[in-house]
């Protein structure tokens, strides 16, 4: 495990889940990425990373989640399309698509229900399936739709390809005498949340996240097989203190023209380094032809920790001349200059035939724009 530093480590409050990537074919289930950290968590803070679990085998699978140890009770799994429900279980589908050899026929559903279920494709609800004669390619057709499968040279894979431009590679494999296609992956992404305790003592932690397949139900008459549960840990230390650690860097400055009586709009990109959030103070100053025009402070909006924002500062040219300006950045964090840059911009007269403040229509659209950058950017002037 790679060290933070000397001492500075012990000062931080650290969490560390090291992610154990194995892939175990035999039980179906791998884990992704092999190793993250997310460092400088501090008591009552939450923190969030993704794991991949992946089916590796031909049929669906089911996935328990769980953590055991030292700070276990801090981790809570959810979809990571889902943020808001909290889960501990997974269900994933297999690899395997369809038998070549089935379609048209037993295995035409099969079929029908990925193109609908995985790629969304509305074609797939009661479309006719066709084969060549050369057996070499199926055809979906509906309402003047299509989607085709061909297969590759020596069968070595196929290529879906669809009428509105997607194309898909699929794999290929002989068993048992009959031409099998599977997809090359199948993962569900977890979201894993870490709530630090607020009154968790100063210490390491260490605990265990475990994936673990869940052998299928056996039915009466069904065919009987060895199925191996396997259990894939991920692997977390969890280092609490209380230093609150304010840190950050600008990604960058930038500003485009704009018209007379629509904001001009600079937006910082802002990357929190640091375990609390942070809330960038961006100073601009305004100049036309060298005279001072307008100054003013944004610092309202936060950054979550280990996150990258973009942080958008509206400057209102209503009444205000056409021309070139200049629009001085200084960017900080607490005591900290981050960055400065000088931006220039032009402010236009209104094209030629566009309605302008004042004239028919434009009242209502530009007394609701004007409101809604008052409510946004409400300025802080520092002359």
């Amino acid at each position: 495990m790679r060290k933070e530093g000397p001492l500075t480590c012990l000062l931080l409050i650290g969490l560390m889940l090291v992610v154990a990537c194995s892939t175990v074919q035999a039980a179906g289930v791998g884990v992704s990425p092999p190793n993250f950290t997310v460092s400088g968590a501090l008591r009552g803070g939450e923190y969030e990373r993704i794991i991949t679990v992946f089916n590796t085998a031909d049929e669906d699978g089911d996935y328990e989640l769980n953590a055991t140890g030292q700070g276990s009770e801090w981790i809570t799994f959810y979809r990571a399309e889902d943020p808001l429900t909290p889960i501990t279980s997974i269900h994933i589908k297999g690899l395997y698509l369809f038998s070549w050899d089935k379609v048209p026929g037993n295995d035409s559903e099969r079929l029908l229900r990925f193109l609908w279920d995985d790629l969304k494709i509305g074609l797939a609800r009661s479309a006719e399936i066709l084969k060549s004669d050369d057996g070499k390619t199926i055809r979906i057709l509906k309402d003047g739709n299509s989607a085709t499968i061909m297969l590759a040279e020596l069968n070595e894979k196929a290529t879906l390809n669809i009428s509105d431009g997607i194309t898909l590679d699929l794999r290929v494999k002989e068993k048992n005498g009959s031409t099998k296609i599977y997809k090359w992956h199948s993962e569900q992404r977890i979201l894993l949340k870490i709530k630090i305790a607020d009154d968790a003592p100063s210490g390491v932690y260490n605990s265990t996240v475990y994936v673990k397949s869940t052998p299928p139900e056996t039915t009466v008459g069904g065919e009987a097989g060895v199925h191996t549960m396997v259990r894939v840990p991920v692997i977390a230390t969890i280092q609490v203190t209380g230093t609150h650690i304010l840190k950050g860097t600008v990604k960058s400055i930038t500003a485009a023209d704009t018209e007379i009586g629509f904001p001009l709009r600079i937006k910082v990109e802002f990357q929190n380094e640091g375990n609390v959030v942070a809330k960038p103070t961006i100073a601009i100053r305004i100049t036309k032809n060298g005279k001072l025009v307008d100054t003013f402070v944004h610092d309202e909006t936060g950054i979550k920790p280990n996150k990258i924002d973009m942080i958008t500062v509206l400057w209102n040219t209503t009444g205000r001349e056409s021309g070139y300006y200049l629009a001085s950045v200084n960017v900080s964090l607490g005591e900290e200059a981050l960055a400065t840059k000088d931006l220039p911009f032009t402010v236009l007269e209104p094209e030629e035939g566009a309605e302008k403040p004042g004239t028919p229509g434009f009242g209502l659209v530009y007394d609701m724009l004007n409101k809604m950058w008052k409510i946004i950017n409400p300025k802080i002037r520092i002359s």
